[in-house]
Formats: C-alpha cells, sequence, structure tokens
C-alpha cells in the first residue's frame, strides 16, 4: 500500500512511526476513537484496487482509511461499529439537544433578542467589575 506523503495531518491528527495518521488524544481536542485506532492514507486507485483487503482491515482491526485523489482527501472509510460509536452517537446527542431546546421553547428567540440578552450580560458583567 503506498502511503501518501503530499498530505499534511488536519487538526487532532500526526504521524506515528510506521508513517501512519493516527488520532491525537489530550482531552480538548473532543476527540472519541479508541486509542487502537489508525488512520491510513491510500489513493482512489489502490482503495478500489484492494477493496476487499482494505474492507477487511477497516473491519477486523478498526482501521479507517483517508481516500484521496490527486493527493487531496475525498473519503473515510471506517467501520460500522466505529461509525455507530463515534460519529452517530453524536448526531443522536445533538438531536436530543435540539428537542430539549424546542420543549422549552429556546428555538423561538430570534438574534434580536439572543444581540439584547448579550449586551444586557456584558453591562452586568462590567457594573460588577467597575
Amino acid at each position: 500500500m503506498r502511503v501518501l506523503s503530499r498530505l499534511t495531518p488536519g487538526p487532532g491528527m500526526c504521524y506515528n512511526s510506521t508513517n501512519q495518521l493516527t488520532t491525537q488524544f489530550d482531552g480538548g481536542m473532543g476527540m472519541k476513537a479508541s486509542a487502537a485506532t489508525a488512520t491510513k492514507l491510500i489513493d482512489a486507485l489502490q482503495a478500489r484496487v484492494r477493496f476487499g483487503e482494505v474492507m477487511e482491515e477497516v473491519e477486523k482491526r478498526n482501521t479507517r482509511f483517508l481516500v484521496s485523489r490527486r493527493g487531496k482527501p475525498k473519503l473515510v472509510m471506517l467501520s460500522i461499529e466505529d461509525y455507530l460509536k463515534n460519529i452517530l452517537r453524536e448526531q443522536g446527542l445533538l438531536a436530543e439537544i435540539q428537542l430539549t431546546a424546542e420543549e422549552k421553547g429556546l428555538v423561538r428567540i430570534t438574534s434580536e433578542e439572543i444581540d439584547s440578552e448579550i449586551r444586557a450580560y456584558r453591562r452586568d458583567k462590567k457594573k460588577r467589575k467597575g
């Protein structure tokens, strides 16, 4: 498998000693992947030619693949377990927050009301300091 050196790691990612792109785990990054999760870079042609091997590694070793075309990242391949555990769970949390906000009537606040609340908070904060 050819590792692409043209791609630079994004936020929360770094290269390990075997030139694999891996997730950094520093509590502030919000990364949910397990420490064993590694992301390998692969070009689209290799992904297509070796699809069965890539799919097996994704499933059995919980490896993520960043597939690129002409040096530009295009998609990520990850296991269904990884997707359900890390991606879908976060979307469910956002949906829950949105539903709670709707139940409390918070989604009916206009931009002007939000700006007014911010101004009032800042005024109060200045009074407390001064």
